[in-house]
Parts: C-alpha cells; structure tokens; sequence
C-alpha cells in the first residue's frame, strides 16, 4: 500500500513547516540558546521555545475560534501598534492608563480575547 500525500497530510505538513520558521524569527521565538552552554540551560532554554509556540498556536486557535483568520504574528504586530499612555494626576494615588482607539483589526482581537476599549480604558467584556 502506497502512501499518497493528500490535502489533509499538505497542511499538517505546512503548520509544522511554520511552526519550525516562527522557532526561527527573533520577534516570536529564537531557538538558538544564547549566552548558554550547559545542559540543563540549553534544555531550560529549548522547553521555553517549545512553550511559547504552543502559546502562539493558542492565540491562533482563540481568534479562530471567534472568526478571526490570522496568524499570532500578524495579531501581535497589530497589537504592538496599540499604543498607551500612562496619566499620573497628583490628586490620586493611582496613575490612569488611557488606550488610543483601536483599529477595526485591533478591536476584533481584543473582542476575541474579551476586552474592549471604552472612553479609552481597556476592560473586561462584561458577560
């Protein structure tokens, strides 16, 4: 019996292949252990690799699961676009982190991730 390559075996194929080129991207995870040379901090370093792009692919299924078809990459450079400010009133004790309006993109993300942005303020969507 042969084996064929079919389109279901194509994409599991192509995710691994991805997986293994985000391993290699200096912005979502390096796999090459910097500045170690023992053992158990390569393995240390390895398991933190591994760690991170099972979260990366959580992120994927989160917003694949509200609609949203894009990769952890593509929705975090959109995020890291969000910017903030943080507003100190000599009054209170606390400081107030103001939040720039989202981009239509930015908004769905956070919706996907039960937040929103109201007069500013990032918040908890209320169920």
């Amino acid at each position: 019996m042969a084996l064929t390559w079919g389109g279901l075996h194509s994409l599991d194929r192509y995710l691994v292949e991805e997986a293994f080129r985000q391993s290699k991207d200096d912005d979502l995870v390096s796999m090459f252990p910097i500045r170690h040379w023992t053992d158990s901090k390569i393995r240390c370093h390895f398991l933190s690799c591994i760690i991170a792009l099972a979260y990366l692919r959580l992120v994927e299924l989160k917003l694949e699961d509200a609609g949203i078809h894009m990769t952890a990459q593509r929705a975090m450079e959109l995020m890291r676009n969000l910017h903030s400010c943080l507003c100190w009133n000599g009054e209170k004790e606390k400081a107030l982190r103001l939040i720039e309006e989202p981009s239509p993109e930015q908004a769905k993300i956070l919706t996907a991730f039960g937040y929103e942005v109201t007069r500013r303020v990032l918040q908890k969507i209320k169920s």
